[in-house]
């Protein structure tokens, strides 16, 4: 019993002492003040009895007693001083090892963790309540601990997505400290990432344009009211797609990576991660990659298939988070760079233009230096890329457009962005050209130009081959005279000019006569220089500011302005018949050329172009009517002529087929035998309505419109036929003679040309015989002309003998042949037949 007394004491008073601080208190409060009490309350009682005993004791004695009872107080104040420093040294013993000592322990660890050390172990040996303190801050170190390391672990994938992210990433407390903005903020606004994070969430409001800042403002208002806050920090703020990936599928992604790949709210958890690339090969190409890198991070830019099958462009970055355990998760970023990449090809196709483009391309800033040119730049300019940049287009400047012109080009610059225009520039070898030259100003957001493009190309063989062309169009190649166009333009302003002030105009209708027999007898390039010839001599007649024009073939038409009306036209056309008294000599032919033109007068004759053409080209038949070599002036009586001569142009050009055509046969005699040695064919025409009609009518008709070529092929082959039919008939002609519109001795030609052409027989001309007895001038040609033929061994023949006068004297001057009513007039070929067979 005594043994388990003493065990429940000393159980008791270790539990009181040790897991209680105010039971301890009470421990120490009771030994170091109750027992020392006790103690000397004993020592009092001894004192009390001594005082009793001093009652009893001999007063012989009292003087004794005094001097024990001063030494009992003095042990008395002793056994008390000694009872005061026992408890004060117990209390101080107590507080230093139960209070103070702990809490210095405490508080040190206090100090660790504070800064930041959460790695150091708390140990606390009693089991009262600073004790049990102990322990709960223990407890706290471990949870924090481990709240640090999931911090620490979120904000590294933070950081890891944050690196890959292309653009900047912040975050931010509202309306307090920015905790953190990533790296890629200095290359977006220019501010430095410390400057930021030194400030508050107003630093960054500094840079938000004021027109953005309240919508800024508004968006994370809502996304705080209606997000978690780590979406809000992370995920769903970002304008990109995040994905976690974990042994190859796809844990979670944010709200943005859905939208981006087409698929709705956690459509992609659980879901392999080859779903997004657009064949299998190229998701493990992407994974190999991925293994390959050494620091866990890659980057690429690649097509993706989005839910729907179409593909766009994305640039990845992926990182590791454990290097040792690739396979237990990776973050990776998504942004969608389509826009990027097509601008990217549009900046790619832009500078293979720049480079390849034909065109010269030169880019100032906004002051006017040149900052950027093409490689054509150079080829047309001869300045290189370093000798132009940083210079001003002036260096190009030819001198040939005046302050004036440039003063003009820049105000409608500055005025519009645009100018375009030919201007005159000078290359590096001092060589001058023409450029098509198109400038454009390029302007920011805001507006402001910040440069000028000028695009241009060298138009100076153009340009001369334009001219080239233009000329073409309007002269006459073969002479260099303006053609129809340019003349009726030239007229219709020369009529409004005169309508505004008004001044007779004048037309000359020029045609040459007979022109068509030099082309048929001489060929066309003999024609086509005769042509040259004359359009030279005319054009030397004129004035300046008349033009003279080649309408086609042997036509020519002559403007003349302030022509002082008919008189003055009179003298002009004098000048120009003057050109034809003397021969053109063509490649050693001497040619003898007339004219005949026909003149109208604004606005007598004619108040429009059509009009005063007309009128002039009807004067001009006209002249050829009265027997050309003249000129005449339009008159209306003239209109009623001109109709005249159409219709019967067009009855002329269809008397072929309507068989009104024929022949007559003139015999061709023999002067001393009288005997038949040849027959002349003779076309004639009758018309049901006009009758028989002259052949000096219609045929001068024939030879102007064209039309005598086909009238000869006609003659020709009717008069071979009679050939043959007379043949069959009994009656042998010897030979049959075809006129062909040509004139020898008159006209063009000159009797030099006997020489060159395959001629046996010389004829005479009925207006050299029909005054032979009566005149002697006309008698010494008939000479002449037979005594030439002698000379050149060639047989004479003489028209339009009727007298027997002419027949004498041909016979005496030696003129073997002869043809003419003395012997019978044209007739039909069975007249013929009867007559002479």
């Amino acid at each position: 019993m005594p043994d388990k007394l003493r065990q429940l004491l000393r159980f008791n008073f270790g539990s009181w002492y040790s897991h209680s601080i105010y039971k301890a208190l009470v421990l120490v409060v009771f030994i170091g003040l109750a027992v020392p009490a006790t103690i000397g309350s004993y020592f009092l009682i001894g004192v009390k009895e001594e005082r009793a005993a001093r009652l009893v004791l001999d007063e012989s004695l009292q003087r004794y007693a005094d001097i024990h009872l001063r030494g009992k107080q003095i042990s008395y104040a002793l056994v008390l001083a000694a009872q005061l420093l026992v408890s004060l040294f117990l209390i101080i013993l107590f507080l230093h090892s139960r209070l103070v000592k702990p809490l210095r322990h405490l508080m040190g660890f206090s100090d660790i963790l504070s800064h930041g050390n959460f790695e150091t172990e708390l140990t606390m040996v009693q089991d009262d309540e600073l004790g049990r303190l102990g322990k709960q801050l223990e407890q706290m170190r471990l949870a924090i601990r481990q709240l640090f390391a999931d911090v620490g672990q979120r904000e590294e994938r933070f950081r890891s997505i944050v690196t890959q992210v292309p653009g900047a990433v912040f975050r931010f407390r509202p309306d307090g400290p920015i905790e953190f903005v990533s790296d890629a903020i200095e290359e977006i606004c220019g501010y430095p990432a410390s400057v930021l994070m030194a400030g508050s969430t107003r630093t960054w409001a500094n840079i938000i344009s004021p027109l953005d800042r309240k919508v800024q403002r508004q968006h994370v208002v809502d996304k705080l009211r209606l997000m978690q806050a780590y979406e809000i920090e992370i995920l769903d703020n970002v304008m990109f797609g995040i994905m976690f990936v974990r042994h190859r599928q796809i844990v979670s992604a944010n709200q943005f990576c859905e939208q981006m790949f087409g698929y709705g709210p956690d459509c992609l958890h659980g879901k392999s991660t080859a779903i997004i690339f657009p064949t299998l090969e190229e998701f493990e190409q992407t994974l190999a990659r991925q293994a390959a890198s050494a620091n866990g991070a890659f980057s690429q830019e690649r097509q993706f298939k989005r839910a729907d099958g179409s593909l766009f462009w994305c640039q990845l970055n992926g990182c590791t988070l454990d290097l040792e355990h690739p396979e237990e998760g990776c973050i990776w970023v998504y942004a969608d760079v389509t826009e990027r990449k097509l601008s990217e090809e549009k900046l790619r196709l832009g500078a293979t233009v720049f480079d390849y483009i034909a065109d010269g391309v030169v880019m100032t800033d906004a002051a006017g230096f040149i900052v950027a040119v093409n490689p054509a730049f150079t080829q047309i300019t001869g300045y290189s890329e370093s000798e132009a940049i940083g210079k001003t287009p002036a260096i190009l400047r030819s001198g040939r457009q005046d302050q004036a012109f440039f003063d003009s080009l820049w105000a409608e610059l500055l005025a519009t962005g645009f100018w375009r225009g030919e201007i005159w520039n000078r290359r590096k070898n001092e060589e001058l050209y023409l450029e098509w030259l198109t400038i454009s100003a390029v302007r920011n957001s805001d507006g402001v130009c910040t440069h000028y493009v000028g695009v241009f190309s060298d138009i100076t063989l153009v340009k001369e081959s334009q001219e080239k062309l233009d000329h073409l169009a309007h002269h006459d190649p073969l002479t260099g005279l303006p053609n129809r166009l340019l003349f009726n333009d030239r007229l219709s302003h020369a009529i409004q000019r005169a309508s505004r002030e008004p001044r007779p105009l004048a037309l000359l209708f020029i045609d040459l006569d007979r022109f068509k027999n030099v082309n048929d007898t001489l060929g066309h390039h003999i024609g086509d220089e005769l042509l040259r010839q004359v359009a030279q001599a005319l054009a030397s007649k004129v004035r300046d500011g008349d033009t003279l024009a080649r309408l086609g073939g042997d036509e020519f038409i002559l403007l003349l302005e302030d022509s002082d009306g008919k008189y003055g036209a009179g003298v002009v056309a004098d000048k120009l018949m003057s050109i034809f008294e003397q021969p053109f000599v063509v490649v050693a032919h001497e040619l003898f050329v007339t004219a005949s033109i026909g003149i109208s007068i604004y606005p007598n004759d004619g108040d429009d172009l059509n009009m005063l053409i007309r009128n002039a080209d009807v004067a001009l038949y006209q002249a050829k009517a009265h027997g050309r070599n003249v000129y005449r002036f339009y008159s209306s009586e003239m209109t009623g002529e001109s109709i005249e001569r159409l219709r019967l142009e067009n009855m002329l050009r269809r008397s072929v087929e309507k068989s009104e055509i024929f022949l007559n046969y003139q015999p061709q005699v023999d002067i001393e035998t009288g005997l038949m040695v040849g027959v002349e064919a003779l076309v004639r025409w009758h018309h049901p309505e006009l009758g028989l009609v002259p052949p000096i009518k219609f045929i001068p008709i024939a030879e102007d419109t064209g039309f005598i070529n086909q009238l000869g092929k006609w003659v020709l082959f009717e008069a071979c036929r009679q050939m043959v039919r007379w043949d069959e008939a009994g009656m042998r002609v010897p030979k049959m003679a075809v006129n062909l519109s040509v004139d020898f001795g008159t006209g063009y030609s000159s009797l030099a040309y006997l020489k060159q052409m395959p001629v046996q027989t010389l004829k005479i001309d009925r207006s050299f015989i029909k005054d032979i007895g009566t005149d002697p001038d006309e008698e010494a040609i008939a000479i002449a002309i037979i005594q030439l033929g002698k000379s050149m061994h060639l047989s004479v023949v003489a028209e339009g003998v009727e007298t027997q006068e002419q027949l004498q004297f041909l016979r005496r001057e030696g003129c073997h042949f002869a043809q003419g009513y003395f012997y019978s007039k044209p007739v039909l070929a069975q007249d013929l037949l009867e007559k002479w067979r």
